[in-house]
Parts: C-alpha cells; structure tokens; sequence
C-alpha cells in the first residue's frame, strides 16, 4: 500500500533503501530511486532526493548501490502447514542420498506442532522473498485427518499467531468441508457454513475468505477428471454433486475456489 506524506511535514520513516532500482510493479510499470518504509507500510517511492526528507536520526538507511528492489512474492497455493512439518526433508538430494523409503512423519497434535511448522515456513519464505501466500483448504473435513496440517484448529493457531505479531507472512485462508482432494456435496457444504465459525480475521495478517471445493482429483490418484484414459482405462470424474437451481439460488453468498485439474473437467465447467 502506498501511504504519501505531505512534503512539508514528513513523518521520519523507519527503514529507506536508496540508490537503487525500485520496480514499482504499478499499474504504470515505474521504476524509481529509492522507498521509504513506516510503520510496516510504503511511506514514498521516488527519486533520492523526494525521498531524502523522510530519513530520521533513527531512520535505517541501506545504500542500495545499484540492486534492486522487487515487491513481495504470493503464493496463491501454498500448503504452509505441511511444508513447515515436512522442511527440510521435501528437498530431493538430501532424500535421495541414502533414504529408502522410511516412516512417515508424526501427526500434528498439539498447537505447540502446528504453530511451530508454521513459523520453519514463514522463516524459509522469507528468506526466498515470499510475504504472503493463500492456505487453500483447512476446516472440519480434515479434522480426522492423517497429517494434522489441515483441520479447523490450523485456522485458529494462524489467527493466533498473526494476532500477537509472530506470522511473519499475510496469509489468506480457505475453509474446507470435505476431505483434502476428496468429495463434496451441498448438504456438506451448507451443513459447515452453519455450523463452523471461522476465526476473525487479523487486519493485514490473516483472512478467512471463502470456501475450497474439489470439482475433481489429481493425476497420481487416477481421479482428475481426463480426456484421455488412464493406463487403467479410467477417465476420473467429478468429485461434487450437482444441485437444483432453486437450490443454488438460496445458498449463502460466499466466495468459494474451485479447483479443476483434468481437461474434461475444464472444459464441462
């Protein structure tokens, strides 16, 4: 978010990098000098001297010396949970060197586990540049389920963390009422918008907003819904059930994220 200051009375700002190549990304593509930050927001972008006045006594100064700048990287689709309980051992080498097969990891259980994967992930995103990232399915459909990354209380623990300022991410949330890559119905659907309150959101940290439903699988469990077979002969098919128009006209206005995988699902949809 840009935030100018009045020329005439700029607030000092915590942090400017100067002498650089600031990539805007606007909706003019601008390329500036240098950008001052306060208070966590983007105070001014411009050249070295329009931003100038806005370096403090205390003010952090990083002398850019020609690097750039680029704003934060999103994930649109980043199972945060998981990776942090996962990290490092997702990397291929480590696991190709000298790891045949094994057991798979404990079940998150406590807050303490989950809260804990989630911070290895927000350290490792930003060290990658990533500052924020979309959850795309947590809820009740995965309370039983077998990892623990994925059920409603993973919702809460994140709200938790952003609410005493430890989520080093903005995270945006999705709620689920079936299984990971499972089935879904309507009954399912409206049974969880009524009975299941999210968390509040965190203004700028974390949001709950809308509903994951699977309209098929994916390709290594033969159930995306495909134009060509499988090597079984198998096609896939949908995973949701269809309901009347009178139906879907009464449900409740609630953004949902359909995924689609298959060709033959793309193009039913």
């Amino acid at each position: 978010m840009l935030r100018n200051e009045s020329p005439s009375d700029p607030a000092p700002a915590d942090v400017v990098m100067t002498g650089g190549t600031v990539h805007t990304v606007d909706s003019a593509d601008r390329v500036a000098e240098a950008i001052a930050v306060a208070g966590g927001r983007i105070a001014r972008v411009g050249t070295a001297g329009e931003v100038a006045p806005l370096i403090g006594p205390r003010t952090r100064v990083i002398r850019l010396r020609g690097r750039s700048v680029l704003p934060g990287i999103n994930d649109s689709h980043l199972h945060g949970v998981w990776l942090g309980q996962m990290w490092p051992d997702l990397l291929m080498d480590q696991m190709a060197a000298g790891h045949h097969g094994g057991e798979p990891l404990p079940r998150l259980e406590t807050a303490e586990a989950r809260r804990g994967a989630i911070l290895r992930t927000g350290e490792l995103l930003a060290s990658l540049g990533v500052t924020s990232y979309t959850e795309p399915g947590l809820g009740p459909g995965e309370d039983a389920g077998p990892s623990g990354c994925f059920g409603s209380a993973v919702l809460r623990d994140y709200a938790d963390l952003a609410a005493e300022g430890l989520l080093r991410a903005r995270v945006t949330a999705l709620m689920l009422f079936g299984e990971l890559d499972g089935a879904s119905s309507l009954p399912g659907l409206l049974a969880g918008l009524r009975d299941f309150v999210p968390p509040a959101d965190v203004p700028g940290r974390f949001r709950v907003a809308g509903v994951k439903i699977f309209a098929d699988g994916i390709p290594p469990m033969r159930n995306a819904w495909t134009d060509e077979p499988y090597a079984d002969g198998t096609h896939g098919g949908l995973l949701v059930e269809g309901g009347s128009e009178t139906e879907a006209e009464a449900l409740p206005q609630v953004p949902v994220a359909l995924t689609m995988v298959g060709g033959r699902v793309v193009h039913e949809l």
